[in-house]
């Protein structure tokens, strides 16, 4: 006989057991939960857009102030160095044109001819004002005649210029020189003291004109200055553009975020809600499969004892030859015998033997009217 098998809900298959929604739903959460620890850092914009304007500021204040105290006074020490540098040239080539053999200074060194060698020489070396000193500070010689006689008694002419040492003054336009006058242009006054050996001999003080260099450099300051100013502010606006840009793209990217986590908290209930079901409906299916199995186990038992009693059962099939008279039973064999008798043999019937009503008044009339026949039968 076939027989019905039945599978625990644990005893299924792996490509059956879990639930293809629940395998779905659990790589979409690994890739919600990805994408979330991935966007979640919050970017503060105050912070960064304080730090953007303040570089800006930085770099424009920054460099106007380079220029003032670096650039400047840089672009001054290396006109002083070159003034100096060309002066001393000067004033050794006039003092070998004037002065030969080291002597001292002195009103009987400059003649007529010496004095046009001057103008000549002023000329050549483009030099707007030549001074010379005697060692104790008067002025021999000068293009302004006026100040032939003075005498120099400023500190650094006693202190510096007499003791063999350079000295050097930038002198602004509209501004006072080292011998207070008014300067109606830029010019770099140079004092070059002429040593023969240790000895102090005299001194030149040299006047070039500054004006051409100094106003090309402040336009050149100013062009550099000003493209400076012009880049940073460019810089400035394309950063503050991309800052509002990326401002727009982190809020569309935080409301993306927002969803994503609402889809995984919901996602999520689903699933809990789907496993709680899920685990309900196989504690159910478990109960029913016991109940079948124990359902099964009783039609088996069933079963058998059926098959078992079907074994202790004979049949009488076919047609029975009886007499008609007395009832008696005809065998194969020709044999007659009575009815129980016949069954007896052929089945495992067993018979009792009583008196049924009619014959008991047929046969025994006297006692028949004193036996309950109602409680006899049920006996």
């Amino acid at each position: 006989m076939a027989k019905a098998v039945f599978l625990r809900a644990d005893e299924r298959s792996p490509s059956h057991g879990q639930d293809p929604l629940l395998k779905n739903a659990e790589g979409y959460l690994k890739s919600i939960e990805g994408l979330s620890n991935f966007f979640m850092p919050k970017v503060t914009y105050p912070n960064i857009f304080a730090g953007v304007i303040c570089a800006a500021i930085v770099v424009l204040v920054s460099f106007p102030l380079y220029i003032l105290f670096y650039l400047d006074p840089a672009f001054a020490k290396f006109v002083t160095v070159s003034s100096e540098r060309e002066a001393v040239k000067v004033a050794n080539h006039i003092a070998a044109a004037l002065f030969p053999g080291g002597s001292e200074f002195s009103e009987t060194s400059i003649s007529v001819s010496k004095e046009q060698l001057l103008s000549e020489l002023q000329r050549d070396f483009q030099i707007i004002k030549v001074k010379i000193f005697k060692p104790d500070g008067t002025i021999i010689y000068s293009t302004d005649k006026p100040d032939i006689g003075e005498v120099n008694t400023h500190d650094y002419f006693r202190d510096v210029v007499a003791h063999g040492q350079l000295y050097t003054k930038i002198v602004q336009k509209n501004t006072i020189s080292m011998e207070g006058q008014i300067m109606p242009i830029d010019v770099v006054e140079t004092y070059v003291p002429m040593m023969y050996g240790v000895t102090f001999v005299g001194a030149f003080e040299i006047y070039y004109d500054n004006t051409k260099p100094r106003t090309e450099l402040r336009a050149l300051l100013s062009k550099v200055g000003t493209s400076v100013a012009v880049l940073t502010v460019s810089m400035l606006i394309m950063i503050l553009l991309a800052f509002f840009n990326a401002k727009k793209n982190f809020k569309a990217k935080n409301a993306a975020v927002l969803e994503l986590s609402k889809a995984h908290d919901e996602l999520e209930a689903r699933v809990r809600a789907r496993t709680l079901e899920l685990s309900d409906s196989n504690e159910a299916l478990n109960q029913e499969i016991a109940t079948r199995r124990a359902a099964e186990e009783e039609k088996e038992r069933l079963i058998l004892e059926l098959t078992e009693a079907l074994k202790q059962v004979k049949t009488l099939t076919g047609l029975l030859p009886m007499c008609s008279s007395c009832q008696q039973i005809r065998d194969a064999e020709g044999k007659w015998s009575r009815v129980d008798e016949y069954i007896q043999a052929r089945t495992n019937a067993e018979f009792t033997h009583g008196i049924c009503p009619k014959c008991a008044k047929r046969l025994y009339p006297d006692l028949y009217g004193q036996i309950d026949w109602g409680k006899a039968e049920n006996s």
